[in-house]
């Protein structure tokens, strides 16, 4: 499961596009590799006094994670004219798989060509799941790996067919950015939006220090402009905003739910209004385990507060990386509701906890403690219970 499918339970389907090329462009390195393979491991049945085709460096120049292809030609046999391969099922099923990823991008397409298309990949997906285990006669050998155009559809073809849309959709969408978010199909208008976005993602983005998270991509979808922001790695944690006149939503997508709680809050310095707030589940993703979701709503009188807005929600995203692992190594040293309170005001003042993380953390602490005589701290003491909750709080943060 991967952010794009995230961005899909969230609603936001032009959003996929680029994540979803990306996707099916490797899919297609894929199939080109599964049907080569093939045709070597029915040659090497043909002919088992030929020697075995070397095909470690396309398996690694696709990125296949299949390493019972490359034994395919060893494993093949040839008997009354048909190829007798045990792996056969195996690879129906990635050929099924792959060419569905190639699809994805044209599903929501109401364009006649991909109409075909992806009436094609159904025929073709049915064609996999109805082959005889382990067997292939040449006549299906032919429908897998051959064809000519103008004559019978074959699986090769349709591959070939879906690579040249792909490219088609690629190149439509311009490789353009605004302060590093990937943008495309945007109205002159929209930039300054996405500028304002970024100048507060930017102004605070350095306090992850080597984190991954923080891409953006920003598009237009008829009368609103679209920004997700992927945060970090978890798939589950995603950030999408919309944006129609003068109307800014963002909806929010977290597996923690006290970091839902975190986000919230910090919000609503901003003139947030959260609504539909609540667990979710989609089979698949984040193990199956309920995650929340809600969705904030700003009301902007101009532009100018719009961008306000805009600079706000970027410059607070940083905070919720590696949030709840910070909160858990505060929870040594002082109650739950300081850590909040800590973590809360240090975003506030945009300090931020990953400094902290990576310089020790809780350890830092109590190597002072134990620098200390043993007059003031004893093992086990926490700070809470030895300064005061105030007095712990204002020196964690």
């Amino acid at each position: 499961m991967e952010k794009v499918d995230v961005v899909a339970a969230l609603g936001q389907s032009k959003l996929l596009l680029p994540g979803l090329i990306k996707g099916a462009l490797a899919a297609n390195d894929r199939l080109k590799f599964a049907l080569t393979a093939l045709q070597a491991a029915a040659a090497h049945a043909t002919d088992g006094a030929a020697p075995l085709a070397d095909l470690r460096r396309d398996y690694a120049a696709a990125h296949v994670n299949a390493p019972w292809m490359l034994e395919m030609q060893e494993a093949a046999w040839s008997e009354g004219g048909k190829l007798h391969l045990p792996e056969l099922p195996r690879l129906g099923k990635l050929l099924g798989d792959d060419i569905r990823l190639m699809a994805r991008p044209l599903e929501s397409s109401a364009d006649a060509a991909h109409l075909a298309l992806m009436a094609r990949v159904d025929h073709w997906c049915d064609w996999l799941d109805r082959l005889n285990a382990g067997v292939l006669d040449d006549a299906q050998m032919v429908a897998l790996t051959g064809g000519r155009r103008g004559e019978d559809d074959t699986f090769h073809i349709l591959v070939m067919d879906l690579h040249k849309s792909l490219n088609r959709m690629a190149a439509e969408m311009s490789d353009d950015t605004v302060d590093g978010a990937h943008v495309w199909q945007l109205d002159a208008g929209d930039r300054p939006r996405v500028a304002a976005f970024m100048r507060g993602l930017n102004r605070t983005r350095k306090l992850k220090f080597d984190h991954p998270g923080l891409d953006t991509a920003a598009t237009r979808d008829g009368a609103r402009l679209l920004i997700q922001n992927d945060i970090g790695t978890n798939d589950a944690h995603v950030l999408v905003i919309q944006m129609e006149g003068l109307s800014i939503t963002l909806t929010y997508s977290d597996l923690h739910e006290r970091r839902f709680a975190f986000f919230q809050e910090s919000l609503a310095e901003i003139g947030a209004q959260w609504s539909g707030v609540g667990a979710r589940r989609h089979a698949g993703l984040n193990a199956g385990v309920d995650y929340v979701v809600g969705t904030a709503r700003f009301d902007c009188a101009d532009l100018g507060a719009a961008d306000a807005v805009l600079e706000g929600l970027g410059s607070r995203i940083v905070f919720l990386i590696d949030w709840n692992r910070a909160r858990k190594r505060l929870n040594r040293l002082v109650a739950k509701p300081l850590s909040v309170a800590v973590l809360t005001e240090t975003a506030h003042r945009e300090a931020g906890h990953m400094g902290w993380l990576m310089a020790g953390a809780e350890q830092l602490v109590f190597d002072a403690m134990e620098a200390l005589s043993p007059d003031h701290f004893r093992v086990g003491d926490r700070l809470d219970g030895v300064l005061g909750e105030a007095e712990a709080r204002d020196f964690l943060t």
